[in-house]
């Protein structure tokens, strides 16, 4: 949803009907192979093949998948920045289709998430490289205001310097929001929550 109704905004993002959240695509051999480790991270991976028939079923319904700046009917996202985000950059590339990824920037490039150049070519590719903060706390809405300028803060830089610039996109882990969650993630440059 939008950070705000304030100008410069993209209003455009509040006509988006659906928004399916996705984390990492693994086999089910391997559900550590990718993103965050353990069971409560394993609820949300897919198998490539339980993966595959959602974005058939998508594909059916006709609707447009794409970007919510760009008012997609259906937007895609996929949280954490995990290894599997190269591969599944390429499943929607052959749709012809773009997604949004958020990255906790302290991954970046340690075993089981995204590598910078794996970023970089996702964003080549036309899809979204947002921010999930820097350290993915579990109740960003309880931090404290600092802290919360800290993990808005430290992410811009990061995906800055891989990217070229901070981006105007974010999700925030576990989705626990609050009105400084908010606020921190405005006066941080973000456009769209």
């Amino acid at each position: 949803r939008p950070a705000g109704r304030r100008p410069g905004v993209d209003a455009r993002a509040a006509i988006v009907s659906a928004v399916l959240i996705y984390h990492d695509v693994v086999p089910a051999a391997a559900p550590d192979s990718a993103g965050f480790p353990g069971r409560l991270a394993g609820r949300y991976k897919h198998t490539p093949e339980a993966f595959e028939r959602h974005l058939d079923a998508l594909e059916r319904t006709g609707l447009g998948v794409g970007l919510a700046q760009d008012g997609a009917a259906v937007v895609l996202t996929f949280d954490d920045g995990g290894a599997s985000a190269a591969s599944i950059g390429e499943r929607l590339e052959r749709r012809g289709w773009r997604g949004h990824f958020f990255v906790a920037t302290s991954r970046i490039g340690t075993p089981g998430f995204a590598t910078e150049d794996e970023l970089r070519a996702l964003a080549a590719q036309g899809h979204d490289v947002g921010s999930h903060s820097h350290t993915h706390p579990s109740y960003m809405g309880k931090l404290s205001a600092g802290a919360l300028a800290e993990e808005w803060r430290a992410r811009g830089e990061r995906l800055g310097e891989i990217l070229g610039g901070a981006p105007r996109t974010a999700a925030v882990p576990g989705g626990f929001l609050s009105r400084s969650v908010l606020e921190e993630a405005e006066r941080a440059g973000y456009t769209l929550l």
